[in-house]
């Protein structure tokens, strides 16, 4: 999962000219993001993953965190 996490935040870095055009829709935006970084953090998580209470929580802080970049 920190893998995962990682490669996520690359991309989100990766992108950081599309998070700070203004020209760029918010929606545009967020459709990226689902494509790039949420694909890329989600990975293989419905049929590989099995999550303590505790991966849960970070997992969506890490997920939270990206929004907000």
């Amino acid at each position: 999962m920190n893998t995962r996490k990682a490669q996520a935040w690359t991309a989100m870095n990766k992108l950081s000219r599309i998070w700070k055009a203004s020209q760029i829709s918010h929606e545009l935006k967020l459709r990226v993001f689902r494509t790039t970084a949420e694909a890329t953090l989600l990975h293989g998580s419905q049929c590989l993953w099995t999550l303590t209470a505790a991966q849960e929580c970070s997992l969506d802080g890490t997920y939270t965190c990206l929004l907000h970049f």
